[in-house]
C-alpha cells in the first residue's frame, strides 16, 4: 500500500511537470508563475525535479534556448 501511494505520488509529480513544460513552451508565464500553477511551492525543488525529468532546467526548456 505504501508503495502504491509512492508510485501514485510520483505519477502526479510527472503529470505536474508535463503540464509545466507545456506552460513554459507557451511563453506566456514566468517560471515562477508556472511552478505555482502546477502545485510546487519551492523553486529549487521544481528546478531539480524538472531537470531530472527533461534533462534541462526550466529556463533552458524555453524554445530557442537549447
Amino acid at each position: 500500500e505504501i508503495h502504491e501511494r509512492l508510485v501514485g505520488s510520483e505519477m502526479c509529480i510527472r503529470d505536474s511537470l508535463k503540464k509545466a513544460a507545456e506552460l513554459i513552451s507557451m511563453q506566456r508565464y514566468s517560471i515562477q508563475e508556472v511552478l505555482e500553477m502546477v502545485g510546487f511551492n519551492d523553486t529549487a525543488t521544481f528546478r531539480k525535479r524538472f531537470t531530472e525529468q527533461y534533462g534541462v532546467t526550466p529556463s533552458q526548456y524555453l524554445p530557442g534556448k537549447n
